[in-house]
């Protein structure tokens, strides 16, 4: 997020010369994250997941994958893989916290300067 967000000063003074708040640059930003994260998370768990079903029918075959009952933790497995979709957003938007706060104080002249 520290990437997206130094890659968008001039966006982001643009947006500022234009009567932009700071809380709405910051808004925009998590909002994005969080977004972004939880694809990110969702994407996982498909890929994460088929490759798992693939190799554990493999291993061993297809009546023993579907009749499992995994636990994970103590938890069952579909709950940890619920559980992971919003973690991945709550996680990405903590990681963008103090980048978009950063790029929200900045004076919007410092941001449209900027060559990045």
């Amino acid at each position: 997020m520290l990437m997206a967000v130094t890659e968008r000063y001039k966006e982001i003074g643009t947006m500022k010369c234009l009567g932009a708040l700071d809380s709405l640059i910051v808004r925009l930003f998590l909002l994005e994250s969080g977004l972004l994260g939880m694809l990110g998370a969702t994407l996982g768990l498909i890929v994460g997941g088929g490759m798992m079903i693939i190799v554990q029918t493999i291993r061993y075959d297809w009546t023993t994958v579907l009749n499992a009952q995994p636990v994970w933790g103590g938890l069952p497995l579909w709950v940890a893989l619920v559980l992971t979709i919003p973690l991945g957003g709550i996680l990405s938007v903590l990681a963008a916290l103090y980048p978009a706060w950063r790029a929200a104080k900045m004076p919007p002249a410092a941001a449209l300067r900027s060559e990045f």
